[in-house]
């Protein structure tokens, strides 16, 4: 049953010059971002994947927590194991870089798992007792180490389908204690209250839909509720440590940065490959599958949503900066409405800084998502890439083997990961990971770099898609002064 009245547990104190929790408001927080590091099981380590594409995935409940605030956070590394228990995961903690302003934690569900459904009483407390312990001991290390602390409930599970089953006194208590390690350091979210089937009292089931095939790894949208539970604690943290990570330093804009989606500016041309209506300069719209229905709009003036705080909500307001928005009104299972570069030639090798890319340079990109009335929009996902010709020699083939290179946002799926359309609409700031382009490339042949919008359908849907603040960062290797 739920622990909170609110998502969010922390003390009565105001944090001086940022929050007034006794008048219900936080100011929006105008600075740089904050560093921060996930830690905790495969719950959190399934939140981001890296080969050749590297993800941060819609199934993550940290990154959805940060995105629908305006991404105030950069999560410096993903320490989450898989299979480990409470014990193991603060035995990490000390690993944690001393830089590192706040630590996203998740742990307890593979304490309470490994435990017998037919424990007896004293095995019930004897497991309580060792591991409210590690999270009490834990915490307190963390906070004296200077960190501010996000830290979650323990999530229901479909195993915990009998009301004689042990774990569920064993959960329901760890979940009480972890309320009671809340402070004016640590911020409690309520994740199992986020994801409870409460129709269900006597049991400690999820909510249809909210979770991977296997009842214990989250789904998309279970991601999605944490996240939203997860707002109000994500800011408090934001506002405690004020900025630490200055992201953008020696980074660059790419051109497309400037056009703010505006239209008749003067600039490239927009391709309107499929689609009807106005589309901004320097931009083309296409079915990159399928035959959906879209009209475009470029009139509706950007504004930063109240709900976000950090670098994006402090920059200034461009001149006739507009959404980019796409109203689909007929759309089938696996239609995908992409919007993305005029061609891959538009950030090539061949171009001038900070409108080429050379093997070694970093990009990554952002951009706003404002999404309503989705009907199966099973994701949305922000992408680019890097596109090059392997050589024949041994010295001209790329260390990952292939011609592509991936960085990707909002994903709602990996290998193992069943896949649902989001639940209702909303509002948040996409980043991507950090793309390196490889070195050890054919010389002779262009390299290139995509820059993509996707908009999936799991099913006859409909939504409205709005877009803001498109950002190409671009950091050329070598690149001083």
């Amino acid at each position: 049953m739920p622990i909170f009245t609110n998502n969010v547990t922390a003390n009565t104190a105001p944090v001086t010059g940022v929050v007034n929790e006794s008048a219900g408001t936080i100011s929006l927080i105008r600075g740089s971002h904050v560093s921060a590091i996930a830690i905790g099981d495969s719950l959190t380590s399934r939140s981001r994947y890296q080969s050749t594409v590297s993800s941060s995935s819609a199934i993550g409940m940290w990154n959805w927590a940060n995105w629908l605030i305006g991404a105030p956070f950069v999560f410096r590394a993903n320490m989450g194991i898989s299979g480990d228990v409470t014990r193991s995961v603060m035995s990490r903690i000390s690993a944690i870089p001393r830089d590192v302003g706040v630590v996203f934690l998740m742990t307890g569900t593979n304490d309470v798992l490994s435990m017998s459904s037919a424990a007896v009483q004293g095995t019930i407390d004897s497991t309580y007792t060792n591991v409210s312990g590690y999270l009490t001991t834990g915490v307190a290390a963390l906070v004296a180490a200077g960190k501010k602390v996000v830290l979650s409930t323990i999530i229901p599970n479909d195993a915990y389908s009998a009301d004689t089953d042990s774990r569920i006194q064993l959960l329901d208590r760890l979940n009480t204690h972890i309320a009671t390690l809340a402070s004016a350091n640590v911020f409690v979210v309520d994740a199992f209250d986020a994801l409870w089937d409460s129709a269900q009292p006597p049991l400690r089931v999820c909510l249809t839909n909210t979770m991977h095939s296997d009842g214990t790894h989250i789904a998309a949208t279970g991601a999605l509720l944490i996240g939203t539970a997860a707002m109000s604690a994500a800011k408090l943290a934001y506002a405690s440590v004020g900025g630490n990570y200055q992201l953008y330093d020696d980074f660059s804009p790419a051109w497309q940065l400037y056009s703010g989606f505006r239209s008749g500016t003067g600039g490239t041309a927009a391709v309107k490959t499929h689609g009807t209506g106005n589309l901004a300069d320097g931009w083309r719209s296409i079915n990159n599958a399928g035959t959906a229905t879209f009209a475009l709009d470029n009139t509706d003036a950007y504004s930063v949503s109240a709900d976000y705080v950090g670098p994006w909500a402090g920059a200034p307001a461009g001149i006739d900066e507009h959404w980019q928005e796409f109203d689909i009104t007929s759309a089938v299972d696996a239609d995908n409405p992409r919007l993305r570069l005029p061609a891959s030639t538009s950030i090539v090798s061949s171009g001038t800084f900070p409108d080429t890319c050379l093997g070694g340079d970093l990009f990554f990109a952002e951009i706003d998502v404002w999404v309503t009335n989705p009907v199966n929009l099973k994701e949305c996902t922000l992408k680019i890439q890097g596109n090059w010709t392997a050589g024949t020699s041994p010295a001209d083939q790329p260390y990952l083997g292939t011609t592509t290179v991936q960085a990707q946002c909002g994903t709602v799926g990996d290998s193992a990961s069943s896949t649902y359309a989001y639940p209702s609409g909303f509002r948040a700031v996409y980043r991507t990971p950090v793309l390196r382009m490889p070195e050890n490339i054919n010389t002779t042949a262009a390299q290139n770099l995509d820059f993509n919008f996707d908009m999936v359908f799991n099913g006859t849907g409909s939504a409205n898609v709005k877009l803001g603040r498109p950002r190409i960062w671009h950091k050329m290797t070598g690149f001083v002064g």
